[in-house]
Order: C-alpha cells, then sequence, then structure tokens
C-alpha cells in the first residue's frame, strides 16, 4: 500500500517536472550550469536538464575572424594614421569564455585597439613603417587572451592609411577700426 502511493508521487512528479534536451553540434563545445554554478565543460552530444535548476549554454569552438572598427591613432611625432584590424581566433576552452571575460565579442576587438594604439603611439612615423606592428601586437593579445580560453591564431591590418586633419579658421565680425 506504501509503495504504492510512492509510485503515484513518483509518477506525478516525473510528469509535471519539465525536463528539456540541449544539443551541443560537433563544432561546439558547452557548459552546464546547475542552481547558478557551473558544473561541467560539455563535449559534443545531447545532454538533458531541468531548465529551474539548470542550463545549457554552447559555443563555436571553430576559427573565426572578427575586424576592430577604423580607429584614428597619431605616431609620437603627431602624424595621424588610421587603421583597422582583422583577428583570427578559437576559443579552445568554453568554460574560460563564460567565465572570465564579460561581453567577449566587444572585449577582444577593443583589447586589440587598445594594445594597437600604445604600440602605434610609442613610434615615430619612420619607425612605424620598418617595424612589424603586428608581430609585436599578436605576442602581448595571446598572452592576454589566454586567459579568456582564446587561442589568437594572427593578426592583420585592414586598414591603414595616413589621416589628415585639416583645421579651417573662421572669422566673424572682425574688423580693423
Amino acid at each position: 500500500m506504501l509503495s504504492g502511493a510512492i509510485i503515484d508521487i513518483l509518477t506525478l512528479a516525473v510528469r509535471w517536472i519539465p525536463i528539456r534536451m540541449e544539443i551541443i553540434p560537433t563544432t561546439c563545445n558547452g557548459i552546464r550550469w546547475w542552481v547558478g554554478r557551473d558544473r561541467k565543460t560539455l563535449s559534443p552530444g545531447w545532454y538533458l536538464y531541468i531548465p529551474w535548476l539548470g542550463g545549457i549554454s554552447g559555443h563555436s569552438i571553430q576559427p573565426q575572424v572578427v575586424e576592430t572598427e577604423a580607429q584614428a591613432v597619431d605616431t609620437s611625432d603627431g602624424r595621424g594614421l588610421v587603421m583597422s584590424l582583422a583577428i583570427h581566433y578559437r576559443v579552445h576552452d568554453v568554460r574560460k569564455w563564460f567565465l572570465a571575460v564579460h561581453n567577449f565579442d566587444d572585449s577582444l576587438p577593443n583589447l586589440i585597439q587598445l594594445r594597437l594604439a600604445a604600440a602605434v603611439g610609442g613610434l615615430t612615423y619612420a619607425e612605424f613603417i620598418v617595424t612589424d606592428v603586428c608581430a609585436d601586437l599578436l605576442e602581448e593579445a595571446r598572452e592576454a587572451a589566454e586567459k579568456w580560453g582564446v587561442e589568437i591564431i594572427e593578426l592583420g591590418f585592414v586598414t591603414c592609411c595616413r589621416a589628415f586633419i585639416m583645421h579651417q579658421t573662421q572669422t566673424e565680425g572682425v574688423s580693423e577700426e
């Protein structure tokens, strides 16, 4: 009699507890969240979870290329340059990617732009022409991005040109008396 009641309660619980399935494709890895904590890094496959208590998030581990926005940078001798870079990268640790940085898609290009401005700002225009800025920048960026679970494969200029800023002086109502 008692075992029948337990079976009935378990049957009701199984019917009313929503169980969901998440599929991690072969080009992705994922992370399982359980009661607000990351519990396990997931390889491709299908996984069951209870939505109120946990969830599953996945991300592509295939190589990707993003471009930074064009940015104006002055060399140390005051010459203006406008440049943008292409970043070829791959996420190799999905757990770090989810937990070590907020909004990775904006953070990586911003990190590269920050490092590029610092590198170019420390060079004269003549030094910039003969220096392989991308090679120097690549090592710095790799060290910083490794903490985020990302491998930067290569960096390259998409745009790099001189910028001339023309100032127009306007005189209004100037009269000589």
